[in-house]
């Protein structure tokens, strides 16, 4: 059995955990449309997405170990990590307006508040469409 030393990954796990953040913000915004627009058992929903948003901390503190790990990268690491930082940012946004319905007693939600999260989900699809492309073409 030999030993084989290289210094590109075998497997591309920054295109791998960046898609998996946006599935993961995907998520994330479909539960707080279902929030916004079935306005019922919302402390269980709200805590649904805080345990995405948990999930999305998981996978950044795995991209930060894998850039420590890893000598040579797909892309600059400035930029895997600017790209990890905001799909975390916006998780963090949804977590913190999710918690707002709770710390505000909201009663009920608005058109505004219905129409905005459908603006955020089609985001998400698109970023994930968008990673996953990232994803697909590394490995090749």
């Amino acid at each position: 059995m030999g030993f084989s030393l290289s210094f590109m990954p075998k497997e591309n796990r920054f295109f791998f955990l960046l898609h998996q953040s946006t599935q993961n913000l995907q998520q994330t915004a479909r539960r707080l449309q279902d929030l916004m627009e079935n306005f019922d058992n919302v402390p269980e929903k709200v805590q649904e997405i805080k345990d995405l948003e948990d999930f999305g901390d998981d996978i950044i503190h795995d991209i930060t170990r894998s850039l420590h790990r890893t000598f040579v990268t797909p892309i600059d690491r400035e930029d895997i990590m600017a790209l990890a930082g905001r799909l975390d940012d916006v998780i963090d946004a949804i977590d913190e307006a999710a918690q707002y319905t709770l710390a505000y007693k909201i009663e009920e939600t608005t058109e505004f508040a219905r129409h905005l999260a459908t603006i955020i989900v089609s985001c998400a699809d698109q970023l994930e469409r968008a990673t996953g492309l990232l994803s697909t073409r590394s490995s090749r």
